[in-house]
Protein backbone atom coordinates (compact mmCIF):
# COMPACT_ATOMS: atom_id res chain seq x y z
CA UNK A 1 0.00 0.00 0.00
CA UNK A 2 1.39 3.90 -1.02
CA UNK A 3 -0.19 6.62 0.58
CA UNK A 4 -0.31 9.54 -1.35
CA UNK A 5 -0.46 12.88 0.02
CA UNK A 6 -1.41 16.09 -0.83
CA UNK A 7 -2.57 19.60 0.18
CA UNK A 8 -5.78 19.62 -1.52
CA UNK A 9 -7.79 16.57 -3.78
CA UNK A 10 -10.69 16.71 -5.72
CA UNK A 11 -13.06 13.86 -6.08
CA UNK A 12 -16.60 13.21 -6.88
CA UNK A 13 -19.19 11.06 -4.44
CA UNK A 14 -19.86 8.78 -7.52
CA UNK A 15 -18.55 6.91 -10.44
CA UNK A 16 -18.27 7.28 -13.03
CA UNK A 17 -18.65 10.87 -12.23
CA UNK A 18 -21.09 12.74 -15.16
CA UNK A 19 -21.75 16.71 -16.01
CA UNK A 20 -23.60 18.12 -13.10
CA UNK A 21 -22.42 16.03 -10.43
CA UNK A 22 -21.18 17.31 -7.43
CA UNK A 23 -17.64 17.17 -7.18
CA UNK A 24 -15.78 18.41 -3.18
CA UNK A 25 -11.93 18.99 -2.75
CA UNK A 26 -10.45 17.73 0.40
CA UNK A 27 -7.77 19.35 2.54
CA UNK A 28 -4.90 17.98 3.94
CA UNK A 29 -6.09 14.49 2.03
CA UNK A 30 -4.58 11.55 0.44
CA UNK A 31 -5.14 8.85 -1.93
CA UNK A 32 -4.61 5.03 -0.68
CA UNK A 33 -3.23 2.97 -3.73
CA UNK A 34 -2.77 -0.81 -3.65
CA UNK A 35 -0.76 -2.72 -6.94
CA UNK A 36 -1.38 0.38 -9.05
CA UNK A 37 -5.32 1.52 -8.09
CA UNK A 38 -7.02 3.89 -6.09
CA UNK A 39 -8.43 1.78 -3.27
CA UNK A 40 -9.61 5.09 -1.04
CA UNK A 41 -8.99 8.90 -0.53
CA UNK A 42 -9.96 10.59 2.09
CA UNK A 43 -8.60 13.00 5.05
CA UNK A 44 -4.43 12.37 5.43
CA UNK A 45 -4.98 11.49 8.56
CA UNK A 46 -7.56 9.42 8.69
CA UNK A 47 -5.94 6.99 6.12
CA UNK A 48 -2.93 7.28 7.64
CA UNK A 49 -4.85 5.52 10.61
CA UNK A 50 -6.36 3.18 8.48
CA UNK A 51 -3.43 2.00 6.60
CA UNK A 52 -0.73 1.71 8.42
CA UNK A 53 2.22 1.81 5.71
CA UNK A 54 5.84 2.96 5.43
CA UNK A 55 5.69 4.29 1.79
CA UNK A 56 4.38 7.68 1.59
CA UNK A 57 4.91 9.76 -1.17
CA UNK A 58 4.35 13.51 -0.10
CA UNK A 59 3.55 15.87 -2.93
CA UNK A 60 3.30 19.21 -0.52
CA UNK A 61 1.15 21.83 -1.92
CA UNK A 62 0.27 19.77 -4.40
CA UNK A 63 -3.57 19.22 -6.32
CA UNK A 64 -4.56 16.22 -7.38
CA UNK A 65 -7.74 15.98 -9.76
CA UNK A 66 -9.30 12.62 -11.58
CA UNK A 67 -7.64 12.50 -14.78
CA UNK A 68 -9.37 14.45 -17.72
CA UNK A 69 -11.19 13.32 -20.71
CA UNK A 70 -10.94 15.36 -23.96
CA UNK A 71 -13.27 13.44 -26.45
CA UNK A 72 -12.67 15.27 -29.90
CA UNK A 73 -9.22 16.26 -30.57
CA UNK A 74 -7.44 16.50 -33.83
CA UNK A 75 -3.82 15.82 -32.11
CA UNK A 76 -2.75 14.11 -35.50
CA UNK A 77 -1.49 16.71 -38.25
CA UNK A 78 1.91 17.73 -39.32
CA UNK A 79 2.96 20.82 -39.93
CA UNK A 80 2.25 24.57 -37.90
CA UNK A 81 0.42 27.32 -38.43
CA UNK A 82 2.63 29.50 -35.80
CA UNK A 83 3.61 31.72 -37.97
CA UNK A 84 -0.53 32.86 -38.91
CA UNK A 85 -1.03 34.26 -35.79
CA UNK A 86 1.37 37.13 -36.37
CA UNK A 87 -0.23 37.68 -39.80
CA UNK A 88 -3.66 37.77 -38.33
CA UNK A 89 -2.69 40.00 -35.36
CA UNK A 90 -1.57 42.19 -38.61
CA UNK A 91 -4.70 42.44 -39.47
CA UNK A 92 -4.42 39.39 -42.57
CA UNK A 93 -7.55 37.60 -42.99
CA UNK A 94 -7.72 33.49 -42.97
CA UNK A 95 -9.01 34.17 -46.42
CA UNK A 96 -5.84 35.81 -47.52
CA UNK A 97 -3.60 33.45 -45.54
CA UNK A 98 -5.43 30.41 -46.89
CA UNK A 99 -4.77 31.89 -51.00
CA UNK A 100 -1.25 32.43 -49.98
CA UNK A 101 -0.87 28.70 -49.01
CA UNK A 102 -1.60 28.77 -45.47
CA UNK A 103 -4.32 27.42 -43.23
CA UNK A 104 -5.96 24.57 -43.51
CA UNK A 105 -4.73 23.56 -46.84
CA UNK A 106 -0.91 24.08 -45.85
CA UNK A 107 -1.76 21.75 -42.58
CA UNK A 108 -3.54 19.02 -45.26
CA UNK A 109 -0.62 19.21 -47.39
CA UNK A 110 2.31 18.73 -44.82
CA UNK A 111 0.18 15.48 -43.24
CA UNK A 112 -0.42 14.12 -46.29
CA UNK A 113 3.44 14.55 -47.19
CA UNK A 114 4.58 13.02 -43.98
CA UNK A 115 5.58 9.59 -43.55
CA UNK A 116 3.54 7.21 -41.41
CA UNK A 117 6.58 7.07 -39.11
CA UNK A 118 6.93 10.85 -39.14
CA UNK A 119 2.98 10.98 -38.09
CA UNK A 120 2.83 8.08 -35.81
CA UNK A 121 6.10 10.28 -33.63
CA UNK A 122 4.20 13.52 -33.88
CA UNK A 123 0.80 12.08 -32.75
CA UNK A 124 3.40 10.09 -29.47
CA UNK A 125 4.44 13.45 -28.57
CA UNK A 126 1.54 15.31 -28.43
CA UNK A 127 -0.62 12.19 -26.63
CA UNK A 128 3.06 13.02 -24.32
CA UNK A 129 2.06 16.58 -23.79
CA UNK A 130 -1.69 16.15 -22.80
CA UNK A 131 -1.03 13.21 -20.25
CA UNK A 132 1.58 15.97 -18.67
CA UNK A 133 -1.27 18.17 -18.28
CA UNK A 134 -3.77 15.66 -16.65
CA UNK A 135 -5.62 14.21 -19.65
CA UNK A 136 -5.45 10.32 -19.49
CA UNK A 137 -8.13 10.05 -22.20
CA UNK A 138 -8.35 11.16 -25.41
CA UNK A 139 -10.31 10.18 -28.90
CA UNK A 140 -8.11 11.20 -31.38
CA UNK A 141 -10.03 11.94 -34.53
CA UNK A 142 -8.50 12.49 -38.43
CA UNK A 143 -9.75 14.77 -40.73
CA UNK A 144 -6.98 16.76 -42.43
CA UNK A 145 -6.77 13.50 -45.01
CA UNK A 146 -9.45 14.74 -47.51
CA UNK A 147 -9.91 11.77 -49.35
CA UNK A 148 -10.90 7.80 -47.91
CA UNK A 149 -7.20 6.95 -48.89
CA UNK A 150 -5.65 9.05 -46.26
CA UNK A 151 -8.25 9.31 -43.96
CA UNK A 152 -8.04 5.36 -43.04
CA UNK A 153 -4.07 6.24 -43.25
CA UNK A 154 -4.41 8.66 -40.55
CA UNK A 155 -6.68 6.07 -38.77
CA UNK A 156 -4.31 3.34 -38.99
CA UNK A 157 -1.86 5.80 -37.37
CA UNK A 158 -4.02 6.30 -34.71
CA UNK A 159 -5.01 2.94 -34.23
CA UNK A 160 -1.59 2.20 -34.31
CA UNK A 161 -1.15 4.52 -30.85
CA UNK A 162 -4.48 3.78 -29.41
CA UNK A 163 -2.87 2.90 -25.41
CA UNK A 164 0.18 5.06 -26.00
CA UNK A 165 -0.07 6.95 -22.59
Amino acid sequence: MVLIKVKQLVSAEKTPWTAGDPVYILQDAAVAVKNGVVADVGYWEDLKRRYATEEVWDFGDSLLTPGLVDPHTHLLFAGSREDELERKLMGESYEEITRKGGGIYKTTRETRNASTEQLKKILEKRLQSVAKFGTTTVEVKTGYGLDPEEELRLAQVIRGVRSYV
